[in-house]
């Protein structure tokens, strides 16, 4: 009856962890980004026995071909936040496009000129992001790109009833 969040730092230790879970003999449930990486070692994850269908959600987002986690929360929960330490105005067009949060983050960050580097600015911005997200969950997401997220507490909301 109880539940473990991890973050794996990367996708790429998937098929591991995922490997040592079952050895435990834990239940699992992945939840990874609706990207061509994420997509990917999902597939690598299915193939390699590791991944029911019913083992994943992906945070998917109406419209997006492409989408993260962060595609699901509101702007409004961060965008000043981001303006005020990083100096960067999130209603610029670059944000406002469609596509993935990263690649319109670094293009408003560019945009702004502002230096980006794919692993330190984006880890600092996910962190800051983050920690917004834990001081007001209630009004993180957002309402018209959520229900992914829902699918994702039902899924573990039965796995946890059902022990």
């Amino acid at each position: 009856g109880r539940i473990v969040i991890e973050n794996l730092r990367g996708s790429r230790n998937l098929p591991a962890r995922l490997s040592e879970l079952r050895a435990a003999l834990c239940r699992y449930h992945v939840f990874f980004d609706a990207d061509n990486s994420g997509r990917g070692f999902v597939e690598a994850a299915q193939s390699e026995g590791l991944l029911a269908h019913s083992e994943f959600t992906l945070a998917t987002v109406p419209g997006l071909r492409e989408s993260e986690l962060e595609d699901m929360l509101e702007p409004a929960l961060y965008s000043a936040s981001l303006l005020e330490q990083f100096r960067v105005d999130l209603s610029s067009p670059p944000f406002r496009r469609a596509g993935k949060w990263t690649v319109r983050l670094k293009a408003a960050f560019l945009h702004d000129g502002h230096p980006w580097n794919d692993s330190t600015t984006a880890g600092t911005v996910k962190a800051a992001v983050a920690r917004l997200v834990s001081e007001s969950p209630g009004s993180a997401l957002h309402a018209q790109r959520r229900s992914a997220f829902d699918a994702l507490v039902r899924t573990l909301e039965t796995l946890l009833s059902t022990g």
